[in-house]
């Protein structure tokens, strides 16, 4: 009688947790709703693919998919869930169009479930401001699928779904018997900032490396933008060409009093004090047809203007250093900056109106001086060169921030050991939170895609642009989630690297970071053949900071959380995941001690070591445990003391392009896994 009083408790109690009244999509594994697809754009396949996939993975249940021209013909005792625009869902008010762009709506009227969005549709738009290629279908700069993430937010909110990195190992679907949501479910969304763009390398560079996959997990983490922008370094890439024999005195004075470049043509710089460079700078403009977007963004590298006039622009103190501290951009040299983008598009807009401009906020024209205002229209891609609070990339956001302009935040943070477990989560979370109060949105370069090392940070990235009521410690228990019963060795696991990421306070790529107290500073101090800037020194400071014996720990945590989830194949493939990233982390550190053994990485035991590093990248990579290529194309472009030399000391290859990199890679596995 007790067990029967119990069981019928339990019975009762399970009814009474139920909404009194819901909007049922599944319950106890059974199909309460259709889905009806309101048009067959390529945006609202992927919406009710991420729907009914969703649905499938965590509750077992196989929704019906019906055209909207069949919505009359769902049983009457069957919800129905409307995703895109139909001419039903516009009888009813609901019309993507109305709403603002990039703006979604979930509502739940009667026995329908409105989920639409307005979405930007827009490829005939070149995308600019980023290292990957124009997607052959669809590319999250041209397209803003709101109405997917209308779903998304359902998935979000309600059922706890995780996109945690590209493809199906790192999806997380709970499981669950029910989907229900309240009668009165209600959401209307729109992402906070106008640019988002988590930078991926494009098809990276092999057709197995799946860019489908790592396009839509940006997609779905609400990455696109609603506004143009053009940050890019070809507007004045020409102008040695174009002026160095007729008009040589609008490029940059070097010391020895000539017209060159510091390196090079397609780095020139420009002498802004000359009248001509002006006219020349806005006659480019009408040219081009006086567009509203315009780049003002200076070319990369060194070899600033040292003429006596260019100087005047300057302040007083940097006047009086010497020309070579100028040519070397080893001072602010912001003041000339602003002034000739002031003068240029006061002009501009008296011809344009609607004209914006856009400019970088770093090199040696970082910092704004505080007594100087920028001109309206002008948009600042700020790089700050670190991301401490009190730190100069701070010094350099609130510097923009005082000048009036619209600023949007371009860092390098994700260059400095992107193939390691180096993870400044709380620092770039303060940072990010920061921006929103000025921001027009981010730019970060960039993910490389070896998501067993970075997943964490990627992902962290990516849920702060749009979900700001979320902490870091939030991120990393969604993170850790996904590994079922290891997810508290997980956590550990995070925290770990985190307090060492401290301990490191590695150097950002834009700046040496030797200057700061840390050990990648004191290591970079005692050894002097290690270049300091962390786009070489995330390599080759690796023998010194990343040692097996700082692995052992960690390694001894996933296996603890292997060993509890033993069972559980899908959670126990992605501990393997991070296990087999930290294997490839201590690959990469035996071949980069043994290349310092004489003479230079040709003893039989780096061979050996290079080569099954070399094999583990082509195993690893099609499953984004790495990125094989792109570590490859780097270490060469970068001249990363790792790379076997020829017998004069010379590099194979200098300067290659990425075909020739997979060419010689492939060529030296093959010749030396005999």
């Amino acid at each position: 009688m007790k067990k029967l009083l119990s069981l019928t408790f339990t019975a009762l109690l399970a009814v009474l947790t139920l909404p009194l009244s819901a909007f049922d999509i599944v319950v106890n594994k059974e199909a309460k709703a259709v889905i009806i697809q309101g048009n067959r754009s390529m945006l609202c396949d992927m919406a009710v693919k991420n729907f009914h996939t969703a649905i499938l993975k965590c509750t077992g249940v196989n929704l019906k998919i019906l055209p909207a021209k069949d919505i009359n013909k769902v049983p009457t005792n069957l919800n129905r869930i409307i995703i895109g625009d139909c001419k039903y869902a516009a009888s009813k008010g609901f019309i993507g169009k109305n709403l603002r762009l990039e703006e979604y709506q979930l509502k739940v009227s009667g026995k329908d479930l409105f989920i639409t969005g307005h979405d930007r549709i827009a490829p005939e738009v070149t995308p600019r401001g980023g290292p990957q290629p124009k997607h052959d279908t669809m590319d999250f700069r041209q397209y803003s699928p709101a109405v997917l993430w209308a779903v998304n937010e359902l998935l979000d909110f309600q059922m706890k779904v995780r996109f945690l990195w590209p493809g199906e190992l790192g999806t997380y679907y709970p499981k669950m018997k029910d989907v229900r949501l309240p009668n009165n479910y209600e959401r209307k969304n729109r992402p906070y900032f106008a640019v988002r763009h988590l930078w991926f390398k494009g098809k990276a560079y092999r057709p197995e490396y799946v860019f489908d996959q790592t396009n839509t997990y940006v997609m779905n983490h609400q990455q696109g933008m609603r506004i143009e922008t053009k940050f890019v370094h070809d507007t004045y890439i020409k102008w040695w060409n174009l002026h160095h024999e007729k008009n040589p005195d609008v490029l940059a004075l070097a010391p020895d009093g000539s017209r060159k470049v510091w390196a090079l043509k397609n780095h020139v710089k420009l002498c802004l004090s000359n009248p001509k460079t002006f006219q020349f700078a806005l006659d480019q403009w009408r040219k081009a047809g006086r567009p509203s977007q315009w780049s003002f963004c200076p070319n990369d590298g060194l070899g600033f203007c040292t003429c006596k006039n260019c100087r005047q622009l300057d302040d007083a103190k940097t006047r009086n250093l010497p020309a070579q501290d100028i040519w070397l951009g080893k001072v602010s040299l912001s003041r000339r900056y602003i002034t000739f983008w002031n003068k240029l598009i006061s002009q501009m807009r008296k011809e344009n109106p609607n004209i914006t401009c856009f400019a970088f906020g770093y090199n040696a024209y970082k910092f704004c001086p505080p007594d100087m205002k920028l001109e309206p229209g002008i948009m600042i891609a700020t790089v700050p060169p670190d991301f401490s609070m009190d730190g100069d990339g701070m010094k350099v956001w609130k510097g923009w921030e005082a000048s009036g302009a619209k600023i949007l935040l371009r860092p390098n943070w994700l260059n400095t050991y992107f193939f390691l477990p180096y993870f400044p989560l709380k620092a770039v979370a303060k940072f990010s939170n920061y921006s929103r109060k000025a921001g027009a949105g981010f730019e970060h370069d960039c993910m490389h895609g070896c998501w067993s090392m970075q997943g964490i940070y990627y992902y962290t990235l990516a849920r702060l642009s749009y979900r700001p009521d979320l902490s870091v410690e939030d991120i990393k228990k969604e993170y850790a989630t996904a590994f079922g019963a290891a997810s508290k060795e997980i956590l550990q696991w995070i925290s770990y690297w985190e307090k060492f990421t401290d301990k490191v306070q590695g150097g950002v790529a834009e700046e040496s970071g030797a200057e700061k107290e840390g050990l990648y500073a004191k290591v970079c101090r005692e050894n002097k053949k290690i270049r300091s800037n962390a786009l070489y020194g995330s390599w080759e400071t690796v023998p010194y900071i990343y040692t097996p014996e700082v692995f052992a720990p960690a390694e001894a945590i996933l296996a603890k959380a292997a060993a509890k989830v033993a069972n559980n194949p899908e959670a126990l493939a992605r501990v393997k995941f991070l296990q087999d990233g930290q294997k490839h982390a201590l690959k990469m550190y035996d071949c980069l001690k043994l290349w310092w053994k004489a003479p230079y990485g040709r003893t039989p035991e780096f061979i050996k070591a290079y080569t099954e590093l070399l094999q583990m990248r082509v195993e690893l990579s099609p499953r984004l445990v790495v990125s094989g290529d792109i570590l490859n194309y780097n270490e060469y472009r970068r001249f990363i003391k790792m790379l076997p030399m020829k017998p004069n000391g010379s590099w194979f290859l200098r300067s290659p392009s990425v075909q020739e990199v997979i060419d010689f890679t492939d060529k030296y596995i093959k010749d030396h896994s005999r």
